[in-house]
């Protein structure tokens, strides 16, 4: 009887485990499946996120194509200065202050190993988002429309 009994605890044990990874294993899948994104004028945009330093830094430099944008994210508001350093397309930067664009620079061309522009929020902003240039005039995106971050 006593074997019976540990033989039962152990499948038992055993049923319980394999639950346990499928059911974490989906949890991680439906978290991996939602990427990132911004919401402007009922535009979804997926967004790849600069949310370090490094990231920042890096930006898009040296990337082929965007699809999508890149949301930087910063733990305070200043005025931030972009540059389009080793950029290979041309952008759209839109500056953004807790859920509402304060400024668009737009058009954006790429200049090599040494810039010599920079361009600034001209507000003080806690997030930047880049997209392809043309993106804010195609959308009608402007000045003062809210801009909501998903996920």
């Amino acid at each position: 009887m006593r074997k019976i009994l540990i033989i039962f605890a152990i499948t038992l044990l055993t049923i319980c485990f394999i639950i346990f990874l499928f059911y974490t294993k989906e949890k991680q899948e439906q978290h991996q499946s939602i990427a990132p994104a911004v919401e402007i004028n009922d535009i979804i945009i997926p967004v790849e996120l600069a949310d370090t330093p490094e990231k920042h830094i890096q930006g898009l430099s040296d990337k082929k194509e965007l699809i999508g944008g890149m949301l930087f994210l910063f733990d305070n508001k200043k005025v931030r200065n972009f540059w389009m350093k080793n950029m290979n397309f041309p952008i759209d930067i839109i500056w953004i202050d807790n859920g509402k664009i304060v400024n668009i620079s737009e058009n954006l061309q790429p200049e090599g190993e040494r810039p010599e522009k920079t361009y600034s929020s001209i507000y003080p902003v806690n997030y930047v988002l880049e997209v392809n240039a043309g993106f804010c005039e195609e959308n009608n995106i402007l000045i003062g429309d809210k801009i909501k971050i998903i996920n």
